[in-house]
């Protein structure tokens, strides 16, 4: 967990270097959209027409409905840019996209899963295994329905912050409430998870989860 956190850490780092050299918009070119730069323009929700050539050329800031105006003779021709800006810091981004993955696959991917099998007891695996499957999806549909009102309220840098801040959070939690069961049987879990908090109240011998429920 602590390489997904530096990841994250990092890619807010990333974002908020971007966000800070954007190209400029030209004085006077964007009565519609007044910005001083790229960013700020996405952030009114209008689109950044931006040399094709160059792209960290200054350019004009125009309302979303509206076409990048065509290039004149001699001219460089514009690029519409409306859901991001061109910046040199476009490859520390993907790097850091690339380390959370890296962080991400072997550890907070399959672990919790593997862990999750293993330290309910067997008459509330099905069940407990369940929930926690329910939680994942219901979680992950938080992050998707969110993540594109967070990026225009706090910016690429504050939303990624924001999941460091989660996820350090909930590494600060697993870590003062999951004993280590590396090494131990299903029996030997069963037995450390009821010394510290107890047998599930109501669970008799060879009772299953159904009846636990039912009950």
């Amino acid at each position: 967990m602590a390489g997904v956190v530096t990841a994250l850490l990092l890619l807010g780092y990333a974002f908020h270097l971007a966000e800070g050299d954007s190209p400029e918009v030209a004085p006077g070119a964007s009565p519609t959209c007044p910005a001083p730069d790229c960013a700020a323009c996405l952030h009114q929700a209008c689109t950044f027409c931006g040399s094709k050539d160059d792209p960290m050329l200054p350019g004009f800031c125009i309302a979303s409905d509206k076409q990048c105006p065509a290039a004149a003779k001699g001219q460089q021709e514009l690029q519409p840019y409306s859901t991001g800006c061109p910046s040199h810091y476009n490859w520390l981004i993907i790097g850091a996209l690339m380390l959370y993955l890296a962080a991400f696959s072997p550890g907070m991917g399959p672990v919790p899963w593997a862990v999750n099998a293993e330290i309910y007891p067997v008459q509330l695996r099905g069940l407990g295994g369940g929930a926690a499957a329910t939680c994942n999806w219901i979680t992950n549909a938080v992050v998707s329905q969110t993540f594109l009102t967070l990026i225009q309220h706090l910016g690429g840098s504050g939303t990624f912050w924001l999941y460091a801040v989660v996820t350090l959070a909930g590494a600060v939690w697993v870590y003062s409430a999951l004993p280590e069961t590396n090494g131990l049987s299903l029996e030997e879990v069963q037995e450390l998870f009821s010394a510290k908090y107890g047998s599930a109240p109501g669970l008799q011998a060879g009772e299953t989860d159904l009846e636990v429920v039912a009950a």
